[in-house]
């Protein structure tokens, strides 16, 4: 039976143990669920920021068992998202999954819906409405 969740004890991913939901798995694709604060890979703009890639990294040589079951020896990520955002990490476990998932995203055949929670600093009741477009 394959596991739900992968389970990252602290610091991997800050100061609490972390365990991170199983969306999808496949021979060569991993989709995991993202939370907030967190980034998929290490960037330079976020130096301090913990990322999911190396944190499983850093478990597979640690030989953890839930990981042996999926036989990953290497991680690729399919596209960026900025820590402040959750969802979707997708990964590729392969390389030639990598391109085809690379070229899925940069052709516009991944569909991304996001939802936005916001918080009034200005507690007036007159109704606002933003048309400024938000780019990936």
């Amino acid at each position: 039976m394959q596991p739900t969740h992968i389970g990252f004890p602290a610091p991997l991913l800050g100061d609490n143990n972390l365990r991170l939901n199983i969306l999808h798995q496949t021979p060569g694709i991993l989709a995991l669920e993202k939370p907030a604060n967190i980034l998929i890979d290490t960037h330079p703009w976020h130096p301090d920021i913990p990322a999911i890639i190396p944190a499983i990294k850093k478990q597979l040589q640690a030989n953890k068992p839930e990981l042996q079951l999926f036989k990953i020896e290497k991680l690729h990520q399919t596209y960026f998202l900025d820590p402040e955002i959750s969802g979707i990490c997708l990964m590729s476990t392969e390389p030639k999954g990598t391109q085809a998932l690379r070229n899925a995203y940069g052709s516009n055949q991944l569909q991304f819906t996001f939802n936005i929670l916001t918080h009034p600093t200005n507690l007036s009741t007159e109704a606002r409405t933003c048309d400024l477009p938000i780019t990936v």
